[in-house]
């Protein structure tokens, strides 16, 4: 990949995370695929800070200005303005898709798209509980309930019960990782956090690594989309270590496999060679006439024709002891 070459990168799957982490970004914030905020143009070092990359931003902005990701058109407050390469024929019908599904929840049923404080559609609740169709109970008083039987770890000499164990711990939802970072940091709208954090899952990072770094980096001064970031970058630097490590496994394998054929060879030479030199003088004679007549018949150049009757003794033998061709 060019863009490798000149960020002089070498894994290009780095580079291509980068550029796949800009498009995401773009697709929220830039949805017209102009690289400009409130008719402001964007800097190189926040185009950079959307990628993800680490290094210099200009180097980043001019090397995908020279490849082709970016075009630069005549306009705009700088005389140029920057815009995403074929953003429309790429991501504009994903952006239809959002815009129309985003104004049929704001025209529809009131009903069927119950919000929450902070204004938030609230999801399909995977557990949600149904009304009591059973009744008031027809026998008139219910029943005394039967008294639980002491707990077999519990002793009368101690005279207490035994502590309760910890109830199991639930999986951490997306709603609730994201309010778990706005209790130290509530400037991020609840939406948007939830939103950050749905691509970030999406991109493959673990929920689970998310709620754990996520509230701590904040207590440090980082902001959700740069741990969420980092956590991404993370990620593609540990598929990219693994695919390291099994690419020199499979090096190392095969070193050792043709190691092994080389040392077998040898010793299949070495073997041939001692039954040769132990075969008696006329089955050697035999080989070797046998030799001279397929020479004859294939017309072998003269100074071709020792290394002709040499090879062919070889492999005469070799198949007289039943050894393979070496």
């Amino acid at each position: 990949m060019r863009l490798a070459m000149l960020l002089e990168v070498d894994d290009p799957d780095i580079v291509l995370a980068k550029l796949v982490r800009l498009w995401l970004w773009a697709v929220d914030y830039c949805p017209n695929g102009r690289l400009s905020v409130a008719d402001r143009p964007i800097s190189a070092r926040e185009i950079a800070s959307a990628s993800g990359w680490r290094g210099d931003p200009d180097l980043w902005m001019k090397s995908l200005v020279e490849v082709g990701w970016i075009d630069e058109k005549k306009g705009g407050p700088n005389g140029k303005t920057l815009y995403l390469h074929d953003w429309h024929e790429y991501a504009g019908k994903l952006i239809q898709i959002k815009e129309k599904d985003r104004r049929r929840k704001r025209r529809g049923n009131p009903t069927e798209f119950r919000r929450n404080s902070d204004g938030i559609p609230s999801e399909i609740q995977p557990y949600r509980t149904g009304p009591d169709r059973t009744g008031p109970n027809q026998g008139g008083e219910s029943p005394p309930t039967p008294p639980c039987p002491p707990s077999p770890s519990a002793s009368p000499s101690d005279g207490g019960a035994p502590p309760p164990s910890d109830p199991p711990q639930e999986a951490p939802s997306i709603e609730s990782v994201a309010d778990a970072y706005r209790a130290v940091d509530p400037t991020i709208p609840r939406g948007r956090a939830c939103e950050h954090i749905r691509h970030a899952v999406a991109a493959g990072v673990p929920l689970e690594r998310i709620a754990e770094e996520a509230p701590a980096r904040a207590r440090r001064g980082y902001k959700l989309w740069e741990t969420l970031d980092d956590l991404r970058n993370a990620l593609v630097r540990e598929a990219a270590q693994e695919k390291r490590r099994r690419r020199d496994e499979e090096a190392a394998k095969r070193r050792e496999d043709e190691r092994r054929q080389r040392e077998e060879r040898l010793a299949a030479r070495e073997k041939l060679d001692r039954l040769i030199a132990e075969a008696p003088e006329a089955k050697r004679a035999a080989w070797r006439k046998a030799a001279e007549e397929e020479a004859e018949k294939t017309r072998v150049k003269p100074k071709l024709r020792e290394a002709f009757l040499e090879t062919r003794v070889r492999l005469i033998a070799a198949k007289e002891f039943g050894l393979e061709e070496v």
